[in-house]
């Protein structure tokens, strides 16, 4: 009985599924894909994100709550306690949709040069840096 007893815990671990790291890893692709957009809310990638989710916790038959897998929920993306006005060119920008604040941005009044760049730019740190030293 005792030489049993000292066996069966080696024993357990070959009985037990395991998980398996491919999938893990292709999920994890899949999520950290263009096509999910970063899981934000910009470009409705937390959407996405979501409804693919769901539909592998279908496929894995994992037990839901309420008969469903979404858990609703809010955040507030950036919240400002006064309207923000911004104009390129006497053109109005929308914050949010034209241009993003920074959540730690301060305050500031007054008229700037624009710095011009696009996602090519910024993935050139040289390009990148001439056009700020222009400004400043």
């Amino acid at each position: 009985m005792r030489i049993l007893l000292f066996i069966f815990p080696f024993l357990l671990p070959m009985t037990c599924k395991a998980q398996s790291i491919e999938y893990a890893r292709k999920i994890i692709q899949k999520l950290c894909s263009e096509e999910f957009k970063g899981r934000g809310y910009v470009g409705n990638g937390v959407n996405k994100s979501a409804d693919f989710l769901m539909t592998e916790f279908e496929n894995l038959k994992l037990k839901n709550f309420n008969n469903s897998y979404i858990q609703t929920y809010s955040f507030p993306v950036n919240t400002f306690p006064t309207p923000i006005l911004c104009k390129v060119d006497n053109e109005t920008k929308n914050v949010g949709v034209d241009f993003f604040v920074s959540a730690d941005a301060t305050q500031i009044n007054g008229k700037y040069n624009l710095l011009y760049f696009n996602t090519k730019d910024s993935l050139d740190i040289d390009l990148l840096q001439k056009k700020n030293q222009k400004w400043i």
